[in-house]
């Protein structure tokens, strides 16, 4: 059995239609800058309720989440985009597995290299390979031909740029502000859309594995690297929970440098995993 090392603790994110008070009460509701931001306070292994209110700064990801209606020309052009949700519980598998519930989504990071070794165990015929040509949304296409185009290296290239400005109290303040603004927002989207990658992990990773039940995976976007705190090398993929389970079947999924199961079912004995 091949065995998966993970360079990023994966997350597990469950959506939510109406609200459940089983979270509400007992899960810190995420206040911050972006979905991005959320998902990597997930890595660390906080909780988090992401809802309506939530998110301050990221004009994309409230709309492509269902979290909010479309209110101009702008919020109607970020598609695809969920249907009108609740909230999203995003946090480790283990801590969503000692809540009773299972993930819909689970996001892994990782190097290129990682994210075709993990993709083609799952199964290329499992991926949402209608997306190919469309880098703004997926680069599944790179990933299974090893062929990577001027697009992706300037995606990567700029990424690079914001990583190293990202900390800089100046900065972080003016792209704060510049990025709350919708007329802004409107004009950089149109320029990232075409030149660059978008929505990585709220619509990328999130909203199109969701939706198609195939395994989508993207470069980050800026927000993903800025407010994500990301590496500008590596990816993201969004894992519908019925693949992730073939992974988990198919493999010894590991930590990168450990022995601890991913999963750790063991220390969860009232549910049955099949192991």
């Amino acid at each position: 059995m091949p065995e998966i090392n993970f360079q990023v603790k994966p997350v597990a994110v469950k959506a939510f239609a109406s609200p459940v008070e089983d979270l509400q009460y007992k899960v810190n509701v995420f206040r911050g800058l972006s979905y991005c931001e959320a998902v990597n306070k997930a890595i660390s292994n906080e909780e988090l309720l992401v809802l309506s209110d939530s998110i301050h700064t990221c004009q994309w990801s409230p709309v492509v989440l269902g979290l909010k209606e479309p209110e101009n020309s702008f919020e109607n052009r970020l598609k695809p985009r969920m249907e009108k949700m609740w909230g999203y519980y995003i946090s480790s598998l283990l801590s969503i597995y000692k809540r009773g519930y299972e993930p819909d989504i689970v996001l892994l990071i990782g190097s290129p290299r990682f994210l075709q070794l993990v993709l083609s165990q799952i199964g290329w015929n499992k991926c949402a390979l209608h997306l190919a040509g469309e880098l703004d949304k997926s680069a599944l296409q790179l990933l299974k031909e090893e062929r990577f185009s001027f697009k992706s290296s300037l995606t990567v290239g700029f990424n690079k740029m914001v990583f190293s400005l990202s900390g800089n109290e100046w900065w972080d303040q003016f792209s704060q502000k510049i990025l709350s603004s919708p007329l802004a927002c409107n004009i950089f989207d149109r320029f990232i859309s075409v030149f660059m990658v978008d929505m990585s992990v709220c619509r990328n990773s999130t909203a199109i594995p969701y939706q198609t039940g195939l395994v989508n995976a993207s470069h980050f976007c800026s927000g993903g690297i800025g407010w994500g705190t990301n590496y500008p090398e590596y990816m993201i993929a969004g894992i519908p929970y019925h693949l992730f389970r073939i992974l988990r079947e198919q493999t010894k999924v590991r930590w990168q440098a450990t022995s601890e199961d991913v999963l750790e079912r063991e220390k969860v004995p009232s549910r049955n995993w099949g192991c």
